[in-house]
Parts: C-alpha cells; sequence; structure tokens
C-alpha cells in the first residue's frame, strides 16, 4: 500500500509539466477518494499512521498547486474530511494544525503581493 502511495505522490509530482497532469491528478483524486470511502464504510481495521500521513502528503500537495480545477480542490478536500474521521485523535490534531498553519502561509504570502 505505501509503495503504491509513493508511486502516485511521485507521479503527480514528475508530471507536473507534462500536458496530461490534469488529469492525472484527477485520477489520484477519484482513486484515493473512492478507496478512503470503502474503508470508511467497512472499518474492518485501522489504518496505518504511516498511510494516512502518505495520503495527507498527496491531498495537501494537490492543494498547493495553483493549477488545479475547483473539483480537484473540492476532491482534496474532502478526502483530508475522511482521513479525519479515518485516524485517531492524534492524527486528527495534527492534521487540522497542518491545515490551519498551511492557511497562514498562504494568507501571509497573498497578503506580501499586494
Amino acid at each position: 500500500m505505501l509503495s503504491l502511495l509513493s508511486t502516485l505522490e511521485h507521479s503527480l509530482k514528475s508530471r507536473k509539466k507534462h500536458a496530461l497532469h490534469a488529469t492525472s491528478v484527477t485520477n489520484v483524486c477519484v482513486g484515493l477518494l473512492s478507496g478512503l470511502k470503502a474503508i470508511l464504510t467497512l472499518r474492518s481495521q485501522q489504518l496505518e499512521m504511516e498511510i494516512l500521513n502518505a495520503v495527507q502528503g498527496i491531498f495537501q500537495s494537490i492543494l498547493v498547486e495553483g493549477s488545479i480545477s475547483e473539483s480537484q480542490r473540492r476532491a482534496s478536500s474532502d478526502g483530508l474530511g475522511l482521513l479525519a474521521r479515518l485516524g485517531n485523535d492524534m492524527f486528527t490534531v495534527r492534521l487540522a494544525y497542518s491545515q490551519s498553519v498551511q492557511l497562514e502561509q498562504t494568507t501571509s504570502d497573498e497578503e506580501k503581493s499586494l
């Protein structure tokens, strides 16, 4: 599972200048979202922290891209929400903290550009 997530993350990073990058981002979002929804439905076992962190990293890297569409941004945000439901309390707190730090940095960068 971790090797698959690593491959997805590498693919997203290496294809940023590729013509099919938007399609790759959409496919990654769809695949990860459907997998997370299935896991949430089954609730057969809890995901390891490494897997949660890897998926979080993928969704966050998609969100910081400037060229993504609204639907890709929404799918990534939905994915982070599902991760918060799947993870334990500590993971959810760390996820919320990292999102707030990222939001502060983005806001700060936008203010500097004005």
